[in-house]
């Protein structure tokens, strides 16, 4: 135990987690991880006079194993005179109402749960139990949906009034101490299942990763430390630039065209980044194609328009960027313009994931709120690949596209090549169809100048398609 935690306890005193006198809440499932959280912390109580409180969060979502697991953690806790809560909610019902992932929704509860706890009881820190497995499984999945540099900081170890002291261990040696202690824990079966995106990471990347080299997981993680401390300066260098070039008002931030494109790429990206964020809550899903969408606009025409997550859209109003509430711009939100540039050559390392508001899908004759286009490139046997018969899905071949793709809404000259030689008109298309008047500006495409691929939910570009000579495959998908 001793020597377990003083690599603890050196974490805590150079990441300043914990203070003499310290009341903390302890995040207990009953898994492995947090049970070794609470052991330690219990282990440190005397030593830092902390007043512990187990908190437990049951999810509705496994019953009586559920059940089970919360009994665990109050019997774990009163066995050390720890107070304990439980909380029992239903997650899948809140994923539903907030239109979040099951994923998203039980971890905003679960938090939302430790703060109001935390207030409840005059509480100064919530510690939860994520190690050096979880960062790297945070980095791997920020980086398949797209991020910037801050994104592969991963998680912080100390954030607001969460602290998280098992940062300095990997998953490895959290189960090899609970063995040398002889401390039991609830394996949750969730864990296993594939269904979920994270899950598919600690699975199937990670352990591939490890069987490349052992140290995989401390190195990404010693990775993201040395990163740290590069973003350090380049955060310190976007601070002077946001001072010197950009202009705050009511819903908006402006910053000159000349400023983007003269002052280093990094650090104009990071500008951005920082001008979105001036305006939002979040840049949870801001991703480097929406960084650089907003940063080809300032080598656009005047008048240029993109819309961004989180209600807001970029525009160029002559030689001025500005990053607006979009309910500041003058269309109306059911037409809202926007065109992404995705680089072909990127999508061979790099695939692509853009939310888009208000697309109508012609197949469905459905108008949705809100969707995902997905861009990915994977090479092609025609031996053992089936080409995708469903309408979410579809195949074209990489090589016959020759430029820079846009994700974008139809304009006057967008027409198919087709297959025996011929042209169509977007608009006769539409027409013939009988997509509705009002839905025709509604609909995304994905167009190589004013040739389309494909109508997003309908109708693709006959001249991509995949055929006996492809090697290599552009997969096109919605959810």
């Amino acid at each position: 135990m001793d020597m377990f935690a003083d690599k603890v306890r050196t974490f805590i005193e150079e990441n300043n987690l914990i203070s003499a006198g310290d009341k903390i809440i302890i995040g207990l499932s009953g898994g492995a991880d947090s049970v070794c959280l609470f052991r330690i912390l219990e282990y440190l109580k005397h030593e830092y006079r902390l007043s512990l409180y187990a908190v437990h969060v049951n999810h509705g979502i496994r019953k009586d194993d559920a059940v089970a697991d919360e009994r665990f953690a109050e019997e774990l806790a009163g066995k050390y005179n720890i107070p304990f809560k439980g909380y029992c909610c239903s997650v899948k019902q809140i994923a539903k109402d907030m239109d979040m992932t099951v994923e998203e929704a039980g971890r905003h509860i679960r938090y939302k749960v430790f703060e109001e706890e935390r207030l409840a009881l005059g509480a100064d820190k919530i510690a939860v139990a994520h190690h050096k497995n979880d960062q790297v499984e945070t980095i791997l999945f920020r980086m398949c949906r797209g991020t910037g540099i801050k994104g592969l900081l991963g998680m912080d170890a100390k954030r607001d009034n969460i602290i998280r002291p098992l940062m300095c261990l990997e998953r490895n040696e959290i189960i090899e101490y609970l063995k040398n202690i002889g401390q039991d824990y609830r394996e949750d079966i969730t864990n296993r299942s594939t269904d979920y995106d994270r899950n598919r990471i600690r699975i199937n990347v990670i352990p591939e990763l490890e069987s490349i080299n052992s140290g995989a997981v401390a190195h990404i993680d010693a990775l993201a430390h040395n990163l740290r401390q590069v973003y350090e300066w380049l955060d310190a260098e976007t601070d002077r630039l946001y001072k010197e070039y950009v202009e705050e008002g009511e819903g908006f931030a402006r910053v000159s065209c000349d400023a983007v494109l003269k002052i280093h790429e990094a650090g104009a990206r990071e500008l951005i980044r920082r001008m979105i964020c001036a305006n939002s809550d979040s840049l949870k899903d801001i991703t480097t194609y929406h960084i650089d969408s907003v940063m080809q606009l300032a080598s656009m025409e005047t008048g240029k328009r993109i819309s961004l997550p989180y209600g807001l859209c970029a525009e160029k109003e002559y030689n001025i960027l500005i990053i607006k509430k979009d309910g500041e711009c003058p269309e109306d939100k059911n037409d809202k313009d926007f065109e992404y540039i995705i680089y072909k050559e990127d999508l061979a390392d790099n695939p692509a994931s853009i939310r888009l508001d208000n697309i109508y899908l012609p197949e469905e004759k459905i108008l949705r709120e809100s969707l995902s286009i997905n861009l990915s490139v994977k090479n092609y046997n025609s031996d053992t690949m089936d080409i995708p018969k469903n309408n979410c899905t579809k195949w074209f071949d990489y090589d016959k596209i020759k430029s820079k793709l846009s994700i974008r809404r139809p304009c006057e000259n967008d027409y198919f090549t087709l297959c025996r030689g011929g042209t169509k008109k977007l608009k006769r298309h539409m027409i013939d169809c009988r997509i509705p008047r009002q839905y025709r500006m509604s609909v995304a495409l994905v167009a190589e100048d004013s040739r389309i691929l494909s109508v997003i939910g309908g109708r693709a570009g006959e001249n991509y398609y995949v055929d006996d000579n492809t090697k290599t495959v552009l997969e096109i998908s919605f959810e």
